[in-house]
């Protein structure tokens, strides 16, 4: 009699080389409800920053863009680059100096202010005050800083006086000035300081690059200077070993330094 409990299903076939079937894998472990509620909860809000950084950045990035075309910057308070609209108000200009050069400023401004008694035993002045370069060095600086402080209602040319010009008058109109040998009627220029020409060697070594830091060009400028136990030496060895000094390197052994 047959067992009621056989089914018709056929058998499953055997795979090739008689061996049995593989069993079936694990399945993987169910996911704990609570931790995706929280990684779900964690995801809402990374959305809803997300969300609310765009509502506040896309109008900025608006005006900017309308700023841009229009070709106006924004202003301190945040009304725009112009007006009340922010359109029609043009950019600021830099002040215009109130003297193009410093020849005009001291022919219109400082000859006719500073009134002064020259002469012997005096203050000295040359009627041709252009023709002395450091006259016109010192001229130019005090016409560069009278044109930015002016513009100072408050203090300004107060502290252009005591900053600039108290300083620079003794030295300008005193006796050992550029107009030193000048009379009234006379134009003497000073004779200029003294010089010989620095040995090109010397010129080499302060032109050096650190590669070269360890040469000691005092034998080359001796030797370009045709005394090696002159004047020249002593200079070029002088000027070499300040040279070091200030570049942060010790100076060759046998130095001035050393010694």
């Amino acid at each position: 009699m047959a067992d009621d409990t056989t089914t018709d299903q056929p058998a499953p076939e055997m795979p090739e080389g008689g061996d049995a079937p593989a069993a079936a894998a694990p399945s993987a472990p169910v996911p704990d409800v609570q931790d995706l509620a929280a990684q779900l909860r964690g995801l809402r809000s990374v959305v809803d920053g997300l969300e609310a950084f765009q509502d506040w950045a896309v109008p900025l990035l608006d005006e900017a863009e309308k700023r841009a075309k229009a070709g106006t910057e924004p202003q301190p308070d945040g009304t725009g680059g112009g007006g009340k609209d922010g359109k029609d108000k043009k950019p600021e200009e830099k002040p215009k100096p109130a003297f193009p050069h410093a020849v005009a400023w001291v022919e219109q401004w400082f000859i006719p202010t500073f009134q002064r008694k020259t002469g012997p035993g005096s203050l000295r002045w040359c009627r041709l005050w252009w023709a002395h370069a450091e006259a016109m060095v010192r001229f130019e600086a005090l016409w560069r800083s009278w044109e930015v402080l002016r513009l100072d209602v408050g203090t300004g040319m107060g502290v252009w006086f005591r900053d600039h010009c108290d300083s620079q008058l003794p030295l300008l109109l005193g006796p050992d000035g550029p107009f030193a040998q000048c009379t009234a009627d006379k134009h003497e220029p000073v004779p200029a300081l003294p010089t010989v020409p620095v040995p090109a060697a010397v010129i080499d070594a302060l032109t050096a690059t650190d590669d070269q830091d360890e040469q000691d060009p005092r034998e080359n400028a001796a030797e370009a200077a045709g005394q090696p136990d002159g004047p020249h030496q002593d200079a070029a060895s002088a000027l070499y070993d300040a040279w070091k000094q200030n570049r942060g390197s010790p100076a060759p052994a046998g130095s001035a330094a050393d010694e």
